[in-house]
């Protein structure tokens, strides 16, 4: 259950970072700014996120859950 839970909050938060990204980009740079180059700041975040969770996952942790009786 625990774990069903994580993974669905972190499909919930990757959904509402796909929509306040680009409303953050656009309300500060605006349209003309986003097709100057702009839209390469969103591509450059993904990037980071990417490399970030490639490498967190090099490091597996294993929780262990002692309050439900989970192994």
């Amino acid at each position: 259950m625990l774990y069903s839970g994580i993974s669905y909050g972190g499909v919930i938060l990757g959904t509402v970072l796909c929509y306040l990204v680009p409303a953050a980009l656009l309300a500060h740079f605006g349209p003309q700014g986003l097709k100057e180059g702009g839209w390469r700041i969103a591509f450059a975040v993904g990037g980071l996120l990417g490399l970030t969770s490639g490498y967190a996952r090099l490091f597996p942790v294993r929780i262990r859950v002692v309050a439900m009786g989970l192994p």
